[in-house]
């Protein structure tokens, strides 16, 4: 049976600098620095007890914002939503483009769902917007 080892302050100081590397680089950094082999369970219930959140944080990649986020683009919510509208609204550009070249009824239903999909993405931008202001 292991003899059960008290917490240091240098343990303790370890998972609160490490803290959004998650808890298998907190592991690493206790051996290193400490020389002590914690389990990834105590270190996560170490943690918890001491109200330090392990969540991995990243930063966008437009912006530099710092987000817990779990999304491909590598963008913060408001980046890839900013990103969305503009792609829709080349989309948007393209088939306005054809309208004028009398593109046949499907190319315009495709336009007008378009049209109704850049319309909505900029009517949450703008309440989004106005939550943030109202903060």
């Amino acid at each position: 049976m292991r003899e059960i080892q008290r917490w240091s302050r240098a343990e303790d100081a370890v998972i609160r600098r490490y803290r959004d590397q998650g808890a298998y680089r907190i592991r690493k950094q206790l051996r290193t620095m400490c020389g002590t082999d914690r389990t990834i369970e105590a270190i996560r219930m170490r943690a918890s007890r001491k109200g330090v959140s392990l969540a991995k944080y990243r930063q966008c990649d437009v912006c530099g914002a710092v987000l817990n986020s779990h999304n491909n683009s590598g963008k913060c919510p408001d980046c890839n939503l900013a990103d969305r509208i503009e792609n829709i609204q080349q989309r948007k550009r393209h088939l306005e483009s054809l309208e004028r070249k009398e593109a046949d009824t499907e190319l315009r239903r495709i336009y007008n769902a378009e049209r109704q999909a850049v319309r909505r993405m900029e009517n949450r931008l703008k309440k989004s917007s106005e939550k943030n202001t109202a903060l």
